[in-house]
């Protein structure tokens, strides 16, 4: 079965961010197909577990009915809804799960369904929650959704305040990455040739890092790739170094402290993967960058190390890590 994707996208959930949703939750609205074809919604409470969703019953209804008749159900819980009354907008954030809902006939699984539900709302009471099965289990319905699809959303204001995330780069980030970087150079007006500007390896970072002692890392907000840095071994650098390479920001993030925290990132794994010194060529056109490498113990060197091919570089540095 194919479901229709988000058209917002940017706006969309991921999926560990929905289940969380489910799961912290207590009561979601269930919709099924009523009598004569009209859509039948109702507010039910329930328990998550394994990528399914359980719900108890009396043993007959509208509800038993709807199931019975056709399957097919989706489920809808909602996280926040913070009305914004002079933006006449709302901040909500909301996940809705589409799938098959089944009433539970084996004994066994109906008695672990009961015992799943009483725990999600009455937890570490055995003793009452044995005494309610022992009660009323005969007169009790379980209910079972196999979840088949499950997309979240929230209000594009949510979005927009979420925090950059920096994760190790991906083989899609290549080409925004040195869209990105190339960009930079021409802000600042700094020197195009014999420069990572035309260095075809700015197109492949992520390739160039694998099966070697390196690590890239990049700056994502809103799905956007927004800057990024990492370490690998240049040749021709003494034993026990590497260069700290590419450390581009978009000016869309720059001011927010995430140079900073990618900096402090790369030289921590840098350290991690057994280098004992991080050396960094630059531009005096990039005055905020080169002021930080200091800020971080970096000292300039009297000539370059190594053989990055980027011999328009005029400022050398390197770190004792």
């Amino acid at each position: 079965m194919e479901f229709r994707e988000m058209r917002r996208k940017r706006q969309q959930l991921s999926e560990d961010e929905s289940i969380g949703i489910i799961q912290q939750a207590t009561a979601g609205t269930l919709a099924l197909l009523g009598d004569n074809g009209y859509p039948y919604a109702l507010p039910i409470s329930y328990v998550y577990a394994d990528g399914k969703l359980y719900f108890h019953s009396a043993l007959s209804g509208h509800k038993v009915d709807a199931i019975r008749n056709c399957d097919k159900a989706s489920f809808c819980v909602i996280a926040q809804d913070d009305i914004q009354p002079k933006k006449y907008t709302t901040y909500y954030r909301s996940v809705i799960a589409f799938g098959r809902i089944h009433i539970i006939e084996d004994e066994n699984e109906k008695l672990a369904t009961a015992r799943l539900l009483g725990n999600r709302y009455n937890p570490n009471d055995e003793e009452s929650l044995q005494k309610e099965l022992e009660h009323g289990f005969s007169r009790m319905l379980m209910i079972r959704f196999d979840i088949e699809h499950l997309t979240g959303k929230e209000a594009i204001e949510l979005t927009r305040n979420k925090p950059a995330n920096i994760r190790p780069i991906e083989q899609k980030d290549q080409e925004p990455l040195a869209r990105l970087i190339r960009s930079v150079f021409e802000e600042y007006g700094a020197p195009l040739v014999k420069t990572v500007y035309d260095d075809p390896r700015t197109w492949h970072i992520w390739e160039s890092v694998q099966g070697v002692n390196a690590g890239y890392w990049v700056v994502e907000e809103d799905g956007e790739i927004m800057g990024g840095c990492g370490f690998y071994p240049t040749e021709g650098l003494p034993e026990g170094y590497a260069e700290l390479v590419k450390l581009y920001l978009s000016p869309k993030v720059r001011g927010k402290g995430y140079g900073s925290k990618l900096f402090s990132l790369v030289i921590s794994e840098a350290r991690k993967a057994g280098y004992t010194h991080l050396y960094i060529e630059s531009f005096p056109e990039f005055t905020d960058a080169v002021k930080m490498y200091a800020r971080h113990g970096f000292v300039e060197l009297p000539s370059r190390l190594g053989h990055s091919g980027h011999t328009a570089t005029t400022i050398h540095m390197e770190l004792s890590l």
